[in-house]
């Protein structure tokens, strides 16, 4: 993380838009493949009625086109958590010490761990960015572009704020 990002992630509460981030997901265009050409053969066929097999790639598409969006947003937000002490960053630290993360990257004022792999997932990172000793800013990316991590980002935030109380 460098500090126009960490500026940015303060001022915003998200990732800022990078060039990495889009070209990630630029396979989140290919449902729009279902749309188009749902919407194609309506418009041939003339007929709304005739093949409601149309009306299934259109809703398919759209859906799943939808739910990456929702995704993407998703992982770029970072949700703030308001401590009762003040910590810093080594406190913090020491306190998540026994959830075994990995620490990948430290700085001043940011830390960016490597949560253990589970069954469904090759483990995900937590990032946390502290804005002054009682405010921190957490978010939760998988390792790669994984399917089923929904609640990782909520699991990691709930034990971050029970191991800081």
């Amino acid at each position: 993380m460098t500090h126009e990002e960490i500026e940015c992630i303060k001022k915003n509460l998200k990732w800022p838009i990078s060039f990495k981030l889009i070209s990630s997901y630029l396979i989140s265009f290919l449902p729009l493949i279902f749309v188009f050409f749902g919407i194609k053969d309506l418009i041939i066929q003339k007929s709304i009625f005739s093949n409601l097999e149309l009306f299934g790639f259109i809703i398919i598409g759209l859906t799943i086109f939808f739910w990456i969006i929702l995704r993407i947003n998703s992982e770029r937000k970072f949700r703030k958590l308001k401590l009762n002490k003040e910590y810093d960053i080594k406190q913090i630290d020491q306190k998540l010490s026994p959830f075994l993360w990995i620490t990948l990257e430290s700085g001043k004022n940011k830390r960016v761990y490597l949560d253990k792999v589970c069954l469904f997932s090759s483990g995900v990172y937590v990032f946390i960015v502290q804005i002054d000793e009682n405010t921190l800013l957490i978010n939760t990316n998988p390792l790669g572009r994984q399917p089923f991590t929904f609640n990782r980002d909520k699991i990691n935030f709930v034990k971050i704020q029970k191991a800081l109380e």
